[in-house]
């Protein structure tokens, strides 16, 4: 049974780094190669002190746990992406870099946090499970929930500290002009018409 289990792992770990190379890919054609590094960097890291985390506590690394990680991948680089292009607006504003990173940082400390309790808070039901399901179920909540912290922890400490070193004026972050511009149109379309469209969206939800 060895055999099965380490495969199945193994195909695990593939998703897991599969997936962390299409986040990086992704990061780097939407926001600068900078901004994309040190985000990419925060990854890892997360990874790092979470697998510390629940070694510490006692806790195995198994298909469960890793899934739990792997759901957790596209949560963990919200954050960063978020507090990340707030520090490089700042910077491209002319501000200093270190004081660029301290507002950046305190500027989006309360909503990042909440989204991230409003994820725990998602997951954190699974727990209540109970049978043998549950006990196999509740890894995936734990492995999230410290995955998400450990994420808060790199956010706000090492993120900024990457982000003095590494983030400059020149290298500009990727416009989104022209999705914005259509975004505004279609959301000013919407309000003008907001009877027509409730009705319509009844009309479909029905239908379906």
């Amino acid at each position: 049974s060895t055999v099965s289990i380490k495969h199945r792992l193994n195909t695990v770990i593939s998703n897991i780094l599969f997936g962390m190379v299409l986040v990086i890919f992704a990061l780097y054609f939407l926001v600068n190669k900078r901004l994309s590094f040190i985000i990419s960097l925060g990854i890892p890291t997360s990874f790092v002190i979470a697998f510390a985390v629940s070694y510490q506590l006692g806790y195995s690394i198994n298909i469960i746990s890793l899934l739990g990680f792997l759901i957790a991948l596209g949560i963990i680089v919200d954050d960063a992406v978020v507090i990340g292009e707030n520090i490089q607006r700042y910077i491209e504003e002319g501000m200093d870099k270190k004081e660029a990173a301290l507002k950046g940082t305190l500027e989006m400390f309360k909503p990042v946090t909440l989204a991230s309790l409003t994820t725990l808070f998602a997951f954190l039901p699974m727990l209540m499970l109970s049978g043998t399901l549950g006990k196999f179920i509740q890894y995936i909540p734990i492995m999230v929930s410290f995955l998400v912290v450990a994420s808060l922890i790199e956010v706000f400490i090492f993120l900024p500290i990457h982000s003095i070193h590494t983030l400059n004026k020149k290298d500009k972050a990727r416009s989104w002009k022209f999705f914005n511009d259509i975004y505004r149109k279609l959301l000013t379309y919407t309000i003008h018409f907001k009877k027509t469209f409730l009705v319509l969206y009844f009309v479909l939800i029905q239908k379906n």
